[in-house]
């Protein structure tokens, strides 16, 4: 029997989504489950991260993510209020109690606790708030508080430390031996991995195909989680029978609309970075892409981005638009592929020239990229896009509503069968 542990603070929201639905998942797969409480504060000290996160957040991704918890309640049918109006309450004397419950009301406790931080807007911090949460989750609630010691206190630390050691940097983090499982969109990962059949949130909720329905893809070819974000997407709308529309930027210039200018994986922490690049192995997998990390990375795209501009105008006049439409989608099949599947150089005009041919495609469309009216025409495009809301790729947009990131290409789905995502 395989065990998950998974590794939790109070005070992640997308934590607190995972925990009302692994123990189903562990029954599912016959799987041992075991409650692993951390110092999210802790963890994030240990990987050089400032733990203020909303101090440090884009406006934009920081409204974004409030809709995404939202969106995930929903199609879980998990009550969830999100944002807490008092910011973040101290877990620390939450999660050393929790440490002290016997393993038989460990659950018991965890969903109470969760549900007064999340639900009610408890201050789990409060003595009070916290011995009342215990007594209602059917233990002696004075009795564990008081035999908090020093003891429990380096337990939490052994916690925190173990999940670092062991390459974690958010939460939830849940591991299957030495594979880890990032966040409540891992889960349908996780089952798979388990032996069980992976089921998407809201799955099923709605099956009419969603013909004639439009979804945009923001992209740059710069971004393997664009890449592979492109491909899922395109599965997902040919199955549906809706029309993708592909929006092109810069994400350079994009991140510098936001007022970033950093490239972002080159911010993240040792054992993000890794997870990353694990994460997109497996996505690859999944949607059978071949993949490969480019040598050149951070890849310029510019000229590539330009000509993807050009093209989309120059068919714009076309009379035929569904042959324009696959074209261009074509064009931008092939840039993704060179950059991400056989690492060549997206600045070398002649592999440009031969993505052009391959989509059937003037290659003479290369010469574009000088073309003054076409750099300031991606200038604006993206400049749209940040007023839009969008920061970063793939984004996606289904009737206004903006999903961030391959992994909510699922998203997308449940929109365009009908699901109205609460924003």
């Amino acid at each position: 029997m395989a065990t998950v542990e998974f590794f939790f603070d109070y005070t992640c929201p997308y934590a607190y989504l995972a925990s009302t639905q692994i123990e189903a998942l562990c029954a599912r797969t016959k799987s041992e489950l075991s409650w692993r409480p951390m110092l999210l504060g802790g963890l994030f000290r240990s990987q050089g991260v400032d733990s203020n996160l909303a101090a440090t957040m884009l406006a934009a991704k920081a409204k974004l993510l409030v809709s995404d918890q939202r969106r995930w309640a929903d199609l879980w049918g998990v009550a969830l209020s999100v944002p807490r109006p008092d910011g973040y309450a101290r877990s620390v004397d939450a999660l050393r109690a929790t440490l002290l419950v016997a393993d038989s009301r460990r659950a018991a406790v965890i969903h109470r606790i969760y549900r007064a931080y999340w639900v009610e807007h408890r201050d789990i911090g409060s003595p009070e708030v916290l011995r009342a949460l215990l007594d209602e989750a059917g233990v002696d609630g004075a009795s564990v508080l008081a035999r908090v010691d020093d003891s429990v206190k380096q337990a939490l630390r052994a916690n925190t430390d173990e999940a670092a050691e062991r390459g974690a940097f958010g939460a939830p983090s849940i591991f299957v031996g030495d594979e880890m499982f990032f966040g409540q969109d891992r889960l349908v990962m996780l089952e798979e991995h388990l032996g069980g059949v992976g089921r998407e949130p809201g799955q099923g909720r709605s099956t009419r195909l969603a013909e004639g329905r439009v979804v945009e893809i923001y992209y740059d070819i710069s971004s393997p989680f664009a890449y592979l974000g492109d491909l899922g997407v395109r599965a997902a709308c040919e199955r549906l029978g809706a029309r993708l529309v592909h929006r092109p930027i810069l994400l350079g210039g994009l991140f510098k609309e936001h007022g970033r200018e950093l490239v972002p994986f080159s911010t993240y922490s040792p054992n993000k970075q890794r997870f990353v690049s694990k994460d997109l192995e497996r996505w690859a997998a999944r949607w059978c892409a071949d993949f490969r990390w480019n040598s050149r990375f951070p890849v310029r795209t510019l000229d590539a981005q330009r000509i993807a501009v050009a093209l989309a105008s120059e068919l714009a006049s076309s009379p035929d638009e569904a042959r324009a439409r696959e074209v261009l989608a074509r064009y931008v099949r092939e840039t993704f592929r060179v950059v991400w599947a056989t690492d060549e150089d997206p600045t070398d005009r002649a592999v440009l020239a031969r993505c052009l041919r391959d989509a059937g495609a003037d290659p003479a469309l290369v010469s574009s990229a000088n073309d003054p009216a076409v750099k300031q025409a991606l200038i604006e495009r993206t400049k749209e896009a940040a007023e839009r809301g969008v920061f970063g790729a793939p984004t996606f947009v289904v009737d206004g509503a903006l999903f961030w990131g391959q992994d909510r290409v699922s998203h997308v789905e449940r929109a365009l069968e009908g699901w109205t995502p609460p924003e």
